[in-house]
């Protein structure tokens, strides 16, 4: 609601009242729309999935949605947002910080524990996302920026093992990070869990193993 009044040239200005309590229930409504999107994602498929859909298992009516995401595919962009910039996004990037001040092998073994923790939440919804990304421009745009964004993190790792001259052989940073980057792949995490029945912790057990092995000269492997 605006409220008139005037300033000291004695010229009206309008000033915008903001009820805490409609934007509490604003963010109640968007978490509410998210929530269900994902479940319905995850259950029927992005491409099966109708904006119609989520509306209904949010308890919100069409025009709603579309209120607070333009299109589908920003409704999609905001599940994986919230599940990797949420709680479970905060605890990983918190045990990375940790992780780079740690010696080299626990270093790794640190960053596989986190990332098994962070794909036992969000590999599946960001599988249903690289699918949908092959046949929609937005979503594969979108999807690239979180690439982008974990390459990064990544990239962080790499120059911390090399400032310390302990990675394996003539392995450069970028072919370092690259290595990283396709291990922590959601799609491993699910072949692993779902096609082999591993759980997230033998899954970062052997995350662990595998980037020690392979980046690391053998006397700074404590195994």
């Amino acid at each position: 609601m605006d409220i008139e009044g005037v300033n000291a040239g004695g010229s009206p200005e309008r000033r915008t009242y903001r009820s805490p309590g409609r934007e509490r229930r604003a963010q109640e409504t968007r978490a509410r729309i998210v929530s269900a999107a994902e479940s319905l994602f995850l259950a029927d498929g992005y491409g099966a999935t109708t904006v119609g859909a989520v509306a209904r298992r949010a308890g919100v009516a069409e025009q709603t949605v579309y209120l607070v995401f333009k299109n589908k595919p920003a409704l999609l962009d905001a599940v994986i947002d919230t599940a990797i910039g949420g709680p479970t996004g905060a605890t990983w990037r918190r045990q990375l910080e940790t992780a780079l001040t740690q010696p080299p092998e626990q270093l790794l073994r640190a960053l596989a524990g986190a990332t098994a923790g962070l794909m036992k939440r969000t590999a599946r919804i960001l599988a249903v996302a690289e699918a949908a990304a092959l046949t929609d421009p937005e979503l594969a745009k979108a999807r690239e920026r979180g690439h982008t964004a974990m390459r990064a993190q990544f990239e962080r790792v790499a120059s911390a093992l090399h400032e310390r001259g302990t990675l394996a052989g003539p392995i450069s940073d970028r072919d370092t990070t690259a290595t990283i980057y396709a291990l922590t792949s959601d799609a491993i995490f699910l072949r692993l869990t779902e096609g082999y029945g591993w759980n997230a912790r033998r899954y970062g057990k052997w995350l662990g193993d595998i980037l020690v092995a392979t980046l690391l000269e053998p006397r700074y492997q404590d195994r």
